[in-house]
């Protein structure tokens, strides 16, 4: 994030102070993980920009009770390590400054009142590119993920349906390794982009509220 932008002060009148506190420590999750917004929002099952537009202080999309659950899983992690669970750790005086760039991206710093009484920055986030690669501890490839789709694809793999979390579990125990999902939604792409059957198709499940990969078979006549 360019540090010669000028800056407002946010007024956030959307978000409760549990679920600003909780938001920026899912940044820092995420930032920790080497995980985009996009690959975050893929793991959840969610559209592309659902975790661009849930970083957003003044937007009002907030995480549910699932998703808290996706969240531990994925970063391997307790509820109280991204939820703030008592009063001491909500009541602490935190302001957002923004900057809207001439793409229109929106881009955040977050400041901490100390002891002092004076202001300091903890954080800097927000709008990011779709393709963008964080630095991660991965060694693995987009060929070797690819690789992987393409066998669990014609080994039947998909032929239930699968949430995007679940693959990703399944390629990380396979390499015994950190997979980028961004390399893994790609894979996925090459077999849904077809426009007809055999593919893969995305569905969402209604019930649990996430996009579901399966086979798409072709029937025979």
């Amino acid at each position: 994030m360019k540090r010669n932008l000028d800056f407002e002060i946010l007024k956030i009148s959307s978000m409760s102070d549990i679920e600003l506190i909780k938001m920026l420590n899912i940044i820092k999750l995420r930032d920790k993980r080497g995980l985009s917004q996009f690959e975050l929002a893929f793991l959840l099952g969610q559209r592309d920009l659902y975790v661009r537009d849930f970083e957003r202080p003044d937007h009002t999309l907030i995480l549910g009770l699932s998703e808290n659950n996706t969240i531990r899983i994925i970063f391997k992690c307790e509820l109280a390590d991204f939820v703030p669970l008592n009063n001491s750790t909500i009541n602490r005086a935190i302001r957002i400054h923004y900057h809207i760039d001439e793409q229109g991206n929106r881009n955040y710093i977050a400041e901490q009142k100390v002891g002092n009484g004076k202001w300091k920055e903890f954080l800097r986030f927000g709008d990011e590119d779709k393709d963008i690669l964080l630095e991660s501890s991965s060694t693995i490839t987009d060929i070797q993920v690819q690789e992987w789709i393409d066998e669990k694809y014609h080994n039947g793999y998909f032929n239930t349906p699968k949430t995007a979390l679940q693959i990703f579990l399944d390629c990380k125990a396979h390499f015994n390794d950190q997979v980028r999902p961004l390399f893994i939604a790609r894979a996925i792409q090459h077999h849904t982009k077809k426009k007809k059957a055999p593919r893969l198709v995305k569905n969402r499940d209604k019930i649990n509220d996430y996009d579901v990969f399966v086979g798409e078979i072709l029937l025979q006549k």
